[in-house]
């Protein structure tokens, strides 16, 4: 039975390297660099083919007949067999769509298998090969078919010390060592990827399948829901009227001084999203700190073509969540990884309005974009994604070549899109370049500094190396933190789930000349889903679109509300206080001068709080409906539905991409 085990992950290992060695389809999910993978690939394989062996183990240890031997080796044989099919399918899932075999994956696309003509199509067309995306079943049935003939020749009899050891290896190779690489992976979300099919359905299974009683009253909600973002629009031009896709408006008056004027220029943008960055670390949102770690990026704040925002919050962490959150302008899901549980949405994002406006779109990153699935994402939003294994994750290397990218792109005439995001701030806060230390680095908020401040070093860089250029003077450059992290200033760190301040405060500044462009301190509430509709309004784009937040180019109201959620905690900046509110425990209350939340004021002399945080679990509500129904907008009509998307996109990135 462990021969039959050993058998069963050679095959596992056979198809794992089908899987890295065939190309991707047009639009589908790919890996760019195998070696951050194989091994644990492997050893997660391995762990997955354990669970499934191990009764049968248990039984090759008891006194037993020839034939419930054969029985019982017949078992494992079935459940080993229909693991590989299982994983090979989990394999081309990701490589044709960027979906895992999950619950959520299943139930999306029940459908499909009503519609097999698409499916065949898509096997037809793989650019691996014509049907080759079933080679994999073949292995699991040449598997299936060697284990049947190994189980048919006689019981060996091996002593039992021999036995025990055989098994001791057994349980190393396939628990052991799969435990360890858990436990030290440095990437959560490379773990989910990478889950055998039994771990990935279970896990699934116990975050819970779609609850529709939760939505009995959405529909009051919905509207509800309109009347309050109508209420925090400050322009009062919108109109909600799509029934099918509840969240989506459109503008009905031309933005003022758009650049649909003969006599202004398409702007240039780029965003900068710097990895953990910390409002609270930097000297211009805490004047307390001194010196500040971030001397470029406070001068930058305060020139005299700038606006920067002290009341500004992410809307989730960690990053995937933030990342999803900026680009398409809607909270996170309050349970569940956007980007690998609804990669069958269609979702509004900010650079396909760009691109519908005529400008060329780029995404630039230090950081292997395959980790958490975000280049599933990039392929169908960006014309080019560029990442380079050989940069090592250090953020001055990616950031100059972000730079000639753009310089070139610039010169070409051409509007264009440039998004970045940083790595080098990231937990442990390991200094890349100890020429930047600004503290001890004895604790983490120390080490905090040292990376905040090589970071910003590398920004001022990074700006210093565009200002000489002609275009620049039409470019509006956004700099903002993915998201905060919590580094035990209030006792303890309690994981992604919280969102207290430290995790989710970060910086926003935007910079440039364009007369529309709002100067100096701005206090009005604002959170990453308000630069999607900010970004298109700079672009002119008068599309309908879904973004849940408002364009920080309009005037500000009194009901604007900045929420960040997940599992059931929310974090809360309202016009006249900011909350923390667990799902279990006690909420906390500050005052909007209180920027360090330092004293909580009793809840009781906040009779507003309970509305606000109403409003809250609402628009929360609405958007896990909306996700989970594909409710933010139509299919888009560049892009087959999916799962045809196998078949290709036209927003794949180039071939000269990095």
């Amino acid at each position: 039975m462990i021969a039959i085990w050993a058998l069963g992950l050679f095959a596992a290992c056979v198809l794992i390297g089908l899987q890295y060695a065939r190309p991707r389809p047009l639009g589908g999910a790919y890996v760019l660099h195998p070696q951050n993978y194989l091994r644990l690939a492997l050893s997660y394989e391995a762990f997955g083919l354990l669970l499934l062996s191990t009764p049968s183990l248990l039984l090759a240890f008891m006194p037993m007949s020839e034939r419930v031997w054969k029985l019982g080796s017949a078992l494992q044989i079935t459940l080993l067999t229909l693991s590989l099919l299982l994983s090979q399918l989990n394999h081309e899932l990701q490589r044709f769509m960027g979906a895992q075999l999950d619950w959520d994956t299943l139930i999306t696309y029940f459908n499909v298998f009503r519609t097999p003509a698409v499916i065949w199509q898509a096997l037809h067309d793989d650019q691996g090969g014509a049907y080759s995306a079933l080679s994999g079943d073949l292995v699991a049935v040449a598997f299936a078919a060697l284990a049947y003939g190994c189980c048919r020749l006689p019981r060996s009899k091996l002593p039992v010390l021999v036995e025990a050891l055989i098994a001791g290896v057994f349980v190393i190779v396939g628990g052991v060592q799969p435990l360890v690489d858990l436990h030290q992976s440095r990437s959560v979300n490379r773990e989910l990827k990478l889950r055998p099919p039994l771990v990935l359905l279970w896990d699934s299974a116990r975050e819970g399948l779609p609850d529709e009683r939760r939505y009995v009253d959405v529909q009051a909600a919905i509207a509800r829901w309109q009347q309050d973002w109508l209420a925090q629009d400050g322009s009062g031009q919108y109109r909600f009227d799509d029934a099918r896709y509840p969240l989506r408006h459109h503008r009905i008056t031309p933005f003022p001084g758009a650049p649909d004027a003969v006599d202004v220029p398409m702007p240039n943008i780029i965003l900068l999203s710097l990895e953990t960055f910390r409002a609270r670390d930097m000297g211009t949102f805490n004047p307390e700190l001194q010196p500040s770690p971030t001397p470029f990026l406070d001068g930058l704040a305060h020139d005299p073509d700038s606006a920067y925002y002290p009341r500004y919050i992410t809307n989730g962490l960690p990053t995937i969540f933030a990342f999803m959150s900026l680009q398409t302008g809607t909270l996170p899901h309050s349970r569940r990884v956007v980007a690998s549980s609804f990669t069958g949405d269609a979702l509004d994002a900010f650079p396909n309005l760009l691109r519908e406006r005529g400008y060329k779109t780029m995404f630039f990153t230090a950081s292997d974009p395959n980790w958490d699935n975000e280049l599933f994402w990039l392929a169908r939003w960006y014309d080019e994604t560029h990442y380079k294994h050989t940069v090592l994750e250090r953020d001055r290397a990616m950031f100059l070549d972000a730079a000639e990218h753009i310089v070139q792109a610039g010169r070409s005439g051409q509007p264009f899109l440039a998004t970045i995001a940083s790595i080098n701030n990231h937990s442990p806060f390991r200094s890349p370049d100890h020429a930047f230390d600004v503290s001890s680095g004895k604790t983490p908020s120390d080490r905090i500094h040292n990376t905040m401040h090589y970071t910003d070093d590398v920004v001022r860089q990074f700006v210093e190396r565009l200002r000489g250029e002609r275009w620049f003077k039409d470019t509006v450059l956004i700099v903002t933190g993915d998201h905060g992290y919590d580094l035990g200033e209030r006792g303890s760190v309690i994981g992604h789930d919280n969102l207290r301040h430290e995790s989710t405060w970060v910086p926003l500044i935007i910079h440039g000349r364009n007369v529309r462009l709002p100067r100096g301190e701005q206090t009005r509430v604002a959170s990453h889903i308000d630069l999607a509709p900010t970004i298109a309004q700079l672009a002119g784009s008068t599309r309908p679109h879904s973004f849940e937040g408002h364009s920080l180019l309009e005037p500000a109201t009194d009901r604007q509300l900045a929420i960040a959620v997940r599992n059931g905690n929310f974090g809360l900046e309202a016009n006249d206080f900011s909350a923390y509110v667990p799902a279990h425990g006690t909420s906390v209350i500050y005052d909007v001068g209180d920027r360090l939340q330092r004293y909580e004021l009793h809840k009781r002399a906040w009779p507003a709080l309970s509305q606000t945080l109403a409003r809250a679990r609402e628009a929360s509500l609405v958007t896990d409906w909306a996700f989970e129904h594909d409710r933010f907008a139509p299919t888009p009509s560049n892009a087959p539905s999916l799962p045809v998307a196998a078949v290709g996109t036209p927003s794949a990135p180039s071939r000269s991409a990095h």
